[in-house]
């Protein structure tokens, strides 16, 4: 299976799922879904990884994969590069029910869409896709402990799902089926890590490579902006 071959070669490689999907544009969660089987790239992006990792297609994929691997195809995932860009997009904001956790207790993580609200293209901090699954979306937060970190209780915050983060920046992940909000703190190979609220009085959450690879962890998407819109009446 092309999932196997593509872990074992990346590990090989001694390269991060993040540091992987630099390479060709796609976000970290997109290459883990490919490891596991969940969704299969294109024949482009299956020519982008060889190229990435220094292997030929067929080092990638096993016979049969390969007789029946698909034409390249316009890619569902439009990018779009923050310098010199305009233009806006449609994200959904979410109902109250669905909003993450900015504090110990759990969330739901299905929703019912309330709107669509356009935002600048800028706003997403570079780029954005429109794969399902990975497309930007506004959620509101519910407690106190990212409070001192600018995101107070009720804030709504605009979520990039395949942008990629970095040491103290904030955002958005699922521990255990929980949805929270917390700065995040890589480990040196990008694998695994901490949560870290912003208030002492919540309990530092740690996270290892197999909790990433079991799904026990998984990184919802990075938190760009804070967010006011007014509730509408009934």
């Amino acid at each position: 299976m092309l999932g196997k071959n593509l872990e074992k070669i990346r590990e090989t490689a001694k390269l991060s799922r993040r540091e992987l999907g630099q390479l060709i544009n796609v976000g970290q969660n997109t290459i883990w879904r490919w490891e596991h089987g969940e969704r299969e790239p294109s024949l482009e992006k299956i020519q982008a990884l060889a190229v990435a990792l220094n292997v030929s297609v067929s080092d990638l994929m096993d016979r049969e994969e390969q007789k029946t691997a698909p034409f390249p195809k316009e890619e569902r995932v439009e990018i779009v590069e923050h310098y010199g860009m305009n233009g806006s997009i449609k994200v959904p904001v979410y109902e109250d029910f669905m909003s993450a956790c900015a504090g110990m207790g759990a969330v739901s993580v299905e929703g019912v869409v309330r709107e669509e609200l356009e935002i600048p293209v800028w706003l997403l901090g570079g780029q954005y896709s429109t794969e399902p699954g990975e497309s930007p979306f506004i959620v509101r937060i519910s407690g106190d402990s990212m409070e001192e970190a600018g995101i107070p209780d009720g804030c709504q915050v605009l979520v990039n799902p395949i942008a990629e983060a970095d040491n103290g920046d904030v955002i958005i992940a699922e521990l255990d089926g929980d949805w929270m909000v917390k700065w995040i703190y890589w480990n040196r190979h990008c694998d695994g890590g901490e949560l870290r609220s912003a208030s002492l009085k919540y309990p530092v959450k740690r996270f290892t490579k197999e909790d990433v690879e079991t799904g026990r962890f998984r990184y919802v998407g990075k938190v760009c902006r804070g967010m006011t819109i007014p509730r509408k009446g009934e």
